[in-house]
């Protein structure tokens, strides 16, 4: 029977060897694992120069034009 700490000790390079292992598949298959985070990161900064543009509608024209744009009707079917 084994303890924990000898269980540990042969366990704890396990999470480095399968990342390891998982980059060289995604290198063979050609995949980006890291296309998830960096399309994340683009919406982030679209996400930034939207609100910047609303920020200075609102400053030069108030929030009432703002929000007086906003659609009075349900927009046409299609």
């Amino acid at each position: 029977m084994m303890g924990p700490a000898a269980i540990d000790a042969l366990t704890k390079d396990q999470p480095a060897l399968f990342n390891h292992q998982l980059e060289i598949l995604a290198l063979y298959l050609k995949t980006d694992l890291r296309s998830g985070g960096k399309a994340f990161l683009g919406s982030l900064e679209a996400n930034r120069l939207l609100q910047a543009h609303i920020c200075l509608r609102n400053v030069e024209q108030g929030e009432f034009y703002t929000y007086g744009i906003e659609l009075s009707f349900p927009p046409a079917e299609a």
